[in-house]
């Protein structure tokens, strides 16, 4: 692919974008006058590409669905901070001439993530009056706890990221901030110890966290590298319940760590396919996208089980 086609050399280039799916056009204060808004924030890869079908499907069933693009290597604080800036001024915009605390004062957006989206969306949390923005949060398979300092386990991260989407020459390097972030190797105070300090104005945001429980990854054709990956993977991880990259305890909020930062939280893995869905399926999987958008309308009865 030619650079000039490549959506993830092409917003390297041009910055942080939000992008309204479906019009593939940067997002305007009047895309946000709808009652079921949604940003789907993408791991720890190029580009939001991978989560457009999860959006499209969304819009099938009456969301309004918008794809955060950004710089996954440059710093998860620095995401959330430009995504913060982003729908600042897009909601400044719209005071004038929609209403007089902005669209996205009234409307409202729900985060879905995905992966390391998740600690974007927990950094968004933190920015200093963002929180009147957000109505609920999901997060699929996020890293919550890091990778627990192993940087073995980033090179997987790295691995798998180009196999769901293009590669960025130069950018897959364990040197990068947000994998510093990732393996609590960055400037103190590190951001996942930040993460988990008291945030009274999240406290209220219910947050839904969900985990895959199939111990095996695809990192392309090759069934031998495959393999061999998933043992190393595996050895790593283990003992414990994985999506064949992120611990089941790691997916969840529900560690007295996380007490104070979001305390209104509830963790999903008790769905039927639950063995059979990895890490990369959890934003495939047609029962857990109907489960998100029942929980994003009805909270936790759309369930089905109590957790």
């Amino acid at each position: 692919m030619s650079e000039d086609k490549s959506p993830a050399l092409r917003h390297l280039r041009v910055g942080d974008e939000l992008i309204k799916f479906s019009t593939g056009l940067r997002a305007k204060g009047a895309d946000f006058d709808h009652a079921d808004n949604v940003i789907f924030v993408h791991g720890f890869t190029a580009h939001g590409s991978y989560l457009n079908g999860l959006a499209e499907y969304f819009d099938d069933n009456g969301f309004n669905s918008f794809i955060f693009n950004y710089n996954s290597y440059r710093g998860i604080e620095k995401a959330a901070e430009t995504l913060h800036s982003l729908i600042a001024g897009i909601n400044n915009l719209s005071k004038s001439e929609m209403c007089a605390e902005g669209i996205l004062g009234r409307k409202k957006f729900s985060f879905v993530c995905h992966s390391m989206g998740g600690l974007v969306a927990r950094a968004f949390t933190y920015r200093n009056g963002a929180c009147q923005y957000i109505n609920r949060v999901v997060t699929l398979g996020t890293p919550h706890s890091g990778t627990l300092g192993n940087s073995e386990i980033l090179d997987y991260f790295l691995r798998w990221s180009e196999f769901v989407t293009e590669a960025v020459p130069g950018m897959t390097a364990k040197a990068c901030l947000s994998a510093q972030e990732l393996t609590s190797k960055d400037p103190a105070p590190m951001l996942l110890d930040r993460l988990q300090l008291e945030n009274p104005a999240a406290c209220e945001i219910p947050v839904l966290t969900i985990s895959g429980g199939k111990q095996w990854l695809e990192f392309g054709n090759n069934r031998l590298f495959n393999s061999a990956w998933n043992s190393k993977i595996q050895r790593l991880l283990s003992p414990g319940q994985n999506d064949g990259l992120v611990s089941e305890t790691s997916s969840s909020l529900q560690a007295v760590g996380f007490m104070h930062c979001l305390p209104n939280n509830q963790h999903y893995c008790d769905y039927p396919e639950f063995s059979q869905i990895n890490h990369s399926n959890l934003i495939n999987n047609q029962d857990l996208s109907i489960k998100m958008m029942g929980w994003l309308k009805q909270g936790a009865d759309a369930l089905g089980t109590q957790i």
